[in-house]
């Protein structure tokens, strides 16, 4: 794994378990955790890679589903900070009589970042907010076709995520849905494999749509937003 990716994680992580510091020197409130699942709608797909998937008859490719965490802090009453882990195993193949197929496209991603959420509305029952995301992600690419199989990679590669979401529910716990657009642009990838070789840059970005579940409270050392700390 490249080092700069393992560094960054390992920075979110040291975030997360240091709680009892950041509590006492900085004023942090742990406020929630959020378990999430969305899909993403590629915007540009690739037309040599598409053209390599046409000629075995690979279904387009053309989004995927992704799923994560985030833990976020309470900074400021308006303003809420945390990082985010998502991760993404997706992909295409040729609609077979028997699996495993043997043409196929397959996609993932792992992604870890820092999100800035300012609060429109925070409410026990409802919540509106605003959020923007940086941070790194390795993906990794791969085809299976009838000419042979080909790869692409690439590490520490810098992403951003915008949008809104919105929650209703109660104090301890709500359902919210989200909204927002992902910029990943993968550009020098490295190739592998006898076929593909003319494809250096793959761009999966696009609007998505996500759900999921804000728990506040549990366990004991997340604060629900505008609690004190102990």
């Amino acid at each position: 794994m490249n080092k700069k990716y393992v560094l960054f994680l390992s920075f979110a992580l040291c975030i997360l378990m240091s709680k009892s510091v950041l509590a006492k020197d900085l004023n942090f409130d742990w406020s929630e955790i959020r378990f999430f699942l969305n899909q993403t709608q590629f915007v540009n797909t690739s037309s040599e890679l598409k053209a390599i998937m046409q000629a075995d008859q690979i279904e387009e490719f053309n989004q995927a589903i992704g799923f994560g965490l985030e833990a976020t802090a309470q900074l400021v009453p308006w303003f809420k900070i945390g990082t985010k882990f998502k991760g993404i195993f997706s992909g295409s193949n040729k609609a077979e009589s028997a699996p495993p197929a043997q043409y196929y496209l397959s996609y993932q991603q792992y992604s870890v970042g820092f999100t800035g959420r300012i609060n429109l509305v925070s409410k026990d029952l409802f919540l509106l907010d605003l959020f923007g995301e940086l941070g790194l992600s390795n993906n990794s690419i791969e085809i299976a076709t009838s000419s042979g199989k080909a790869s692409w990679k690439q590490d520490a590669h810098f992403y951003q995520r915008a949008g809104m979401s919105a929650g209703v529910g109660s104090a301890a716990m709500k359902f919210y849905v989200e909204g927002g657009y992902e910029m990943f642009k993968l550009d020098n990838l490295s190739h592998s494999g006898v076929i593909g070789s003319n494809i250096s840059g793959l761009d999966f970005s696009g609007p998505y749509m996500g759900v999921g579940l804000i728990i506040s409270g549990v366990p004991s050392w997340i604060k629900p937003s505008g609690a004190s700390s102990n």
